[in-house]
């Protein structure tokens, strides 16, 4: 979704443009981020059948984009690889 349809269907009311701007500010957020937020903000309240984003949605989209942040992602054919040739047959697992 490009950033016209974005300002057309994620329309946010004062309290939670607040709370997005906070958290911009707070993280060190960029622009790309506003947006990503914003879309899981939509899709969440989609999820609930809600027609407007509410501040809880977009606090909850702002949890996943911390946890994005907080947690490595895994490249599990590099892993694999690297278990294979150590002669490992287990791969051990961070600790979520």
């Amino acid at each position: 979704m490009s950033s016209r349809p974005i300002r057309t269907f994620c329309d946010l009311s004062a309290d939670g443009e607040r709370l997005l701007e906070r958290a911009m500010t707070q993280q060190g957020l960029s622009a790309r981020a506003h947006n990503r937020i914003l879309k899981v903000g939509r899709t969440i309240a989609d999820i609930e059948d809600t027609p407007n984003i509410e501040p809880k949605h977009i606090a909850e989209a702002i949890q996943y984009r911390s946890l994005d942040r907080t947690y490595p992602t895994w490249n599990l054919p590099s892993l694999l690889s690297l278990a294979g040739s150590k002669g490992r047959s287990r791969i051990y697992w961070p600790n979520l």
